[in-house]
């Protein structure tokens, strides 16, 4: 949650819940899209994460992906569409790429498979963020992220390219 907050400041809704939920996050929060007010929910599940200088990629999969509208009587197309079961809600991938305005942090969308380039987030484009992610870059890497019960693994390794690399890399940095 503290990680959501700090991400998304104001813009994270009151009532978001995050749940380790084996394989992935279970998430759900209401919000409005496009002025029809929705109760949201999927698990989420890191596929990916590659870390590098210019570039800090997640590959996310959304799987058991729900919508529902909230209030009765809403007359939006959204609404519609959703109450109909129009939405293919499986593939938010495909909707997402066909979006016209999109965040400059997605990086690709396909079926239920959807990438982040983390680093083009405002609060890592800080100079000060950059280098320290250029310092540990070579440090350490993700191996793994998975959920154990009812929390959330992160499985590091160290010096992912070998020592010689990351020394190489460190004094190119200073």
């Amino acid at each position: 949650m503290w990680l959501a907050r700090e991400l998304g400041g104001d813009k994270i809704p009151s009532d978001l819940s995050l749940e380790a939920r084996s394989p992935g996050i279970f998430t759900s929060a209401s919000f409005t899209l496009m002025k029809t007010p929705l109760h949201g929910s999927a698990t989420i599940i890191v596929e990916s994460v590659d870390m590098s200088q210019e570039s800090l990629l997640v590959g996310l999969r959304f799987e058991e992906i729900s919508l529902v509208v909230t209030e009765d009587n809403v007359g939006t197309p959204i609404a519609a569409l959703l109450q109909a079961g129009a939405l293919d809600l499986s593939r938010p991938g495909d909707l997402l790429a066909y979006m016209p305005s999109r965040s400059p942090m997605l990086v690709d969308a396909k079926g239920n498979l959807i990438t982040l380039d983390l680093m083009k987030h405002p609060k890592f484009s800080e100079e000060r963020v950059r280098k320290l992610a250029a310092a540990l870059i070579p440090l350490v890497g993700v191996e793994s992220i998975r959920t154990d019960g009812e929390h959330l693994d992160v499985g590091f390794s160290a010096l992912p390219g070998g020592a010689a690399e990351a020394l190489q890399r460190l004094r190119a940095l200073f």
